[in-house]
């Protein structure tokens, strides 16, 4: 469990990265979409990630104070 939830923080890595959509997640932590949405809704509701309007993921504000 833990090396998914490190896979799908990891596709955040890139600096150009402005949010990534669900299917992007998926794609850059090689993990099956149906675990990806299940552990990125886990991610958001413990504020680690968050979602725009654009439905786009981004780093959330509890990650940041955990590394603060």
């Amino acid at each position: 469990m833990t090396g998914r939830v490190l896979a799908i923080l990891d596709a955040f890595s890139s600096p150009s990265c402005d949010g990534l959509t669900l299917v992007a997640i998926s794609e850059r932590s090689g993990l099956p979409l149906s675990t990806t949405f299940r552990l990125v809704n886990e991610l958001h509701a413990g504020r680690i990630l968050t979602r725009d309007e654009h439905r786009r993921y981004k780093i959330g504000p509890r990650l940041l104070e955990l590394a603060g």
